[in-house]
């Protein structure tokens, strides 16, 4: 019997030595104190209320891992409403309000160290602000195969991308061939900072996009940008060239933090300047400083500074915590509202949350 309970010992103590599991959950609210649309002549304005926020699939409320010295895996859970259109007939009843979704999974395995497949939900980008987390100039992020070799600095990914379920490679039924999405991705870092090249070819190679980019840390600021091109030969048979760029600056010492990022684009340069030209620039900064209790912040995003209409959205507010527990609360304006654009909606939003 002790032999079998040491055999047991020995087995668990190695079980753990090789691979590790890890569970997390994470349990969110948001809600308003006030809003008040101006856009509206009667029921413009509203106050106090709280649910989960269904738009955030990308932020799982349950995620299970595991992981080895060369294999892991992860599959996230998230929570949505049930989707049954328009009609409030189908409504199941206040117990029915919302349902489990599944969106991230993914498996990664290295046959030898320098050289890494991922399979299932994969994504790739340029560059990426960290306000926000969700601005760059070029990515994908769909399901697919991703082969990657590493070492000493550098970096080289391949992968087949394209949405779930669906084949990379088709014949059609007129006989001609479809391809989804192909990405090569290299990158080489070193004391200097950090160059990239990215480039994507979707739609059986008539929707191209390739950049170049670069990133350094200089003390307390990092600096990083981006430079590209894109092509689209999908539109009756004729090819939109266009091109654009970013730049990003964070500065964070001590209970200071301030990020800007900005991004330029011109999506077709056959109409530059003409009416209709697609052309913009995109806009936001955060600033904050960090208090005893909390940390107060204010933060500006315009997605067109160039556009005849300003719409923007600026905050004002504070976060923090007790214990485990989360919280923000602050003031926004969004602009541009109505019609004519000259209309504004004022909020103050709440949000609450515990990972454990």
């Amino acid at each position: 019997m002790k032999k079998i309970v040491g055999i047991l010992a020995a087995a668990a103590v190695l079980a753990t030595s090789v691979f590790a599991a890890d569970v997390s959950a994470k349990v969110k609210l948001d809600g308003k104190l006030l809003n008040v649309d101006t856009t509206k002549e009667k029921d413009g304005v509203s106050a106090v209320s709280i649910g989960h926020n269904t738009d955030e699939s990308w932020n799982p409320v349950l995620k299970m891992a595991v992981s080895g010295d060369n294999y892991g895996a992860e599959v996230g859970f998230y929570i949505g409403k049930w989707d049954y259109g328009e009609d409030p007939s189908k409504w199941q009843g206040w117990n029915h309000g919302y349902g489990v979704g599944l969106k991230e999974w993914k498996i990664w395995f290295k046959p030898i160290d320098v050289l890494k497949f991922d399979v299932g939900r994969i994504d790739q980008a340029t560059n990426q602000e960290s306000i926000d987390y969700d601005t760059r100039l070029f990515n994908y992020d769909e399901w697919g195969y991703r082969v990657g070799f590493s070492t000493n600095g550098f970096t080289l990914n391949v992968a087949f991308h394209q949405d779930h379920d669906e084949f990379w490679f088709s014949q059609a039924a007129n006989g001609d061939a479809i391809t989804k999405g192909l990405n090569v991705f290299a990158s080489y870092g070193a004391d200097f900072g950090t160059i990239l090249a990215f480039v994507d070819f979707n739609d059986t190679f008539r929707d191209i996009k390739a950049a170049a980019g670069y990133n350094n840390q200089f003390g307390d600021i990092r600096l990083f940008a981006d430079a590209g091109i894109a092509l689209d030969g999908t539109k009756d048979q004729k090819s939109v060239f266009g091109a654009g760029f970013d730049v990003g600056f964070k500065y964070a010492k001590d209970a200071l933090y301030f990020e800007a990022y900005a991004r330029w684009f011109e999506n077709n340069f056959e109409v530059l300047g003409k009416e209709g030209d697609p052309m913009y620039l995109y806009f936001k900064a955060k600033f904050s400083y960090k208090l005893d209790p909390c940390t107060l912040f204010v933060y500006f995003k315009d997605e067109n500074l160039m556009a005849k209409k300003f719409a923007s959205t600026i905050k004002a507010g504070a976060t923090g915590s007790v214990g485990a527990c989360n919280w923000e609360c602050y003031a926004q304006i969004d602009t541009g509202k109505g019609a004519n654009g000259d209309k504004i909606n004022f909020a103050i939003p709440v949000s609450f949350s515990v990972a454990f």
